[in-house]
């Protein structure tokens, strides 16, 4: 007869996979274990061992839930509100970062993120109480935080002079500092108020520099942008908006250094050239039904005269 310890090993190993031990034998006893399609994880008739199937399926789960697709978390978020909210979040969080792609200038501070946010709660949700976390939260969830409400803000905000800029660069004025360089010009004088221009344009990427000529030749845009800005404001006459915007075309687009001085020179020398052009030909109206008919209706005597002025205004215009 054979002893218990024989009985154990020729039969089992007490700690295979799907062992059952009777506690209540004097010896173990081991159950058969059915294997069936929905117990293995792999298509039937796959050469990984049970073992291996195990491994995978780990590796697969840990790497499931540390990068898990957004179909899954769709699903849990509709199951758990705090999966919701991290979910939202993390969104929330990729259209952040695909609007500093699209928009390299974009310089990252606190000053520029909470103006950022702030105004387009103003813009899109009519509050101005909201902190950011809550501002953004309620914005993606409203359908407004998107790459391109952003970007749109974000243009609007940088022309309207509200965003500190990079190092180098320069920014658009805001309306309570343009007001305030056209109070010097009018106190005090024209470099003033320009250097006042370039001063709050640059903020604090301003560097120091030992001449007028160095500030030009670092910075040919903005001191351009100042020397226009303050020429324009301290002519006394009226300068039509549309002829102020033909200048900039005609006469100094392509210059690339311009002074309030040279601005000047080159306004008069605009103002001879219009004095000196000819007069435009008077334009004639484009016929329409009602005047085609009318005009059939006239007779041969209303014709001739018709006529005859026409030939004189055309001459008139020529001269």
């Amino acid at each position: 007869m054979k002893s218990p310890t024989e009985v154990m090993d020729a039969e089992t190993d007490l700690w295979a996979q799907g062992a059952n031990i009777d506690r209540n034998s004097s010896q173990p006893t081991v159950a058969a274990v059915a294997s069936t399609d929905e117990d293995d994880p792999w298509e039937k008739g796959s050469s990984l061992t049970q073992h291996e199937s195990a491994g995978l399926n780990k590796r697969k789960l840990a790497e499931m839930l540390q990068g898990p697709d957004q179909e899954l978390l769709e699903a849990l978020a509709e199951r758990d509100p705090k999966a919701r909210a991290e979910l939202e979040e993390q969104n929330a969080e990729r259209i952040s970062v695909e609007f500093r792609a699209k928009n390299p200038g974009y310089l990252k501070t606190a000053k520029n993120s909470h103006v950022l946010i702030q105004t387009l709660a103003l813009t899109h949700l009519k509050t101005d109480y909201l902190d950011d976390d809550d501002a953004i939260r309620v914005l993606y969830q409203s359908g407004k935080w998107t790459v391109e409400t952003l970007t749109a803000t974000y243009k609007q905000l940088l022309k309207a002079g509200r965003l500190d800029v990079p190092k180098g660069g320069f920014r658009e004025l805001t309306k309570e500092e343009k007001l305030k360089v056209i109070a010097l010009l009018r106190a005090y004088d024209a470099e003033s108020a320009l250097m006042t221009f370039i001063s709050y344009s640059l903020g604090e990427n301003a560097p120091e520099f030992d001449s007028p000529e160095g500030l030009l030749a670092a910075y040919p845009q903005l001191a351009s942008r100042a020397a226009l800005f303050v020429w324009y404001h301290s002519q006394a006459d009226v300068i039509d908006r549309e002829q102020f915007a033909d200048f900039q075309r005609s006469t100094l687009a392509g210059r690339p250094i311009l002074t309030i001085e040279f601005i000047g020179r080159a306004w008069a020398s605009y103002q001879r050239k219009l004095k000196d052009a000819p007069a435009a030909p008077p334009t004639i109206p484009i016929a329409t039904t009602e005047t085609r008919e009318a005009f059939e209706n006239l007779s041969k005597a209303e014709l001739d005269a018709l006529r005859a002025r026409s030939v004189a205004e055309l001459r008139m215009g020529r001269k």
